[in-house]
């Protein structure tokens, strides 16, 4: 029976934990009534990482579908377009439903990934979060990555 304990919390109990926002320890820090995505590269760790962060008044609804962000980063192809940089898709046990984190007032959440400093292609990244079903973005960076793991439907 502890298994099954574990299975149901691993399946319903853990959906989400992404988006159980923590408290921020310096919220003057950030400006006030505002709502923030970043995106930095933390070169000790070799990955990026992306906040949202919000100082607004108002408790947000974050889309998390299956769970977790699943597709949170995007590069510019060569062509100049946007595409898909991150395709790590989670399936909720199987459950395949869409739901959403809350993110109250004063609160962050955190998204990162592993990047491997090969490449030769010179391109940007930028993250973005559907926040209230509308689309927020960070300001783009600078990256050197495979042009192989853009995700295009070109490429396949």
């Amino acid at each position: 029976m502890p298994k099954l304990y574990l299975i149901l919390w691993l399946c319903f109990g853990s959906v989400g934990l992404w988006a159980q926002g923590r408290l921020l320890p310096y919220p003057d820090g950030y400006p006030a009534d505002s709502l923030l995505v970043m995106l930095l590269v933390d070169s000790t760790t070799n990955r990026l990482k992306s906040w949202l962060v919000n100082r607004t008044q108002d408790t947000l609804r974050v889309s998390t579908p299956n769970g977790s962000i699943s597709e949170w980063l995007e590069v510019k192809d060569e062509n100049g377009k946007w595409q898909c940089y991150d395709g790590n898709f989670m399936m909720g046990c199987g459950m395949g439903m869409d739901r959403v984190g809350l993110l109250a007032p004063n609160e962050f959440a955190m998204k990162s990934k592993s990047i491997y400093g090969y490449g030769n292609f010179a391109t940007e990244v930028r993250a973005f979060f559907t926040v209230n079903d509308s689309i927020r973005y960070s300001a783009p960076i600078s990256i050197v990555i495979d042009a192989a793991d853009i995700d295009s439907p070109e490429r396949i």
